[in-house]
C-alpha cells in the first residue's frame, strides 16, 4: 500500500487511482493558488467518465481548495486540472482492501 503523488500544475494535467472491488482510496489535494480539480469516476475497464459527486449527492466534485475523497472500488477516478492560473495541487493517495 504505497501512497501515488502527483502535483497538477497546469490545465488538461490529470491523476488517475484504479481500484479493484476490494479496495478503497483516500485522496487528499493540498491545493495552493488558482486551480479547480474536478473528479469523473468510470466502471472498471469502462469508457464512459462521469463526474464524480460530493457526499451531499448534489454538487459535482471540483474543489479549488484542500480537501479529500474517499472511494470504493471497483473503479477509475481521475482528478483533472482547469482553470489554473499559477495554482497547483499535490495530490496523495493511498488504496488498500477493504476487510
Amino acid at each position: 500500500m504505497l501512497i501515488k503523488t502527483a502535483t497538477l500544475s497546469a490545465n488538461a494535467e490529470t491523476f488517475t487511482l484504479d481500484l479493484d472491488a476490494a479496495s478503497a482510496g483516500l485522496i487528499t489535494m493540498t491545493i495552493a493558488s488558482t486551480i479547480t480539480v474536478t473528479w469523473t469516476i468510470l466502471v472498471q475497464g469502462g469508457s464512459n467518465a462521469i463526474p464524480l459527486r460530493k457526499a451531499d449527492d448534489s454538487t459535482a466534485a471540483a474543489y479549488t481548495a484542500s480537501d479529500y475523497l474517499r472511494v470504493q472500488g471497483p473503479c477509475r477516478v481521475v482528478g483533472t486540472a482547469s482553470s489554473v492560473s499559477s495554482g497547483t495541487c499535490a495530490i496523495e493517495a493511498r488504496s488498500g482492501r477493504i476487510d
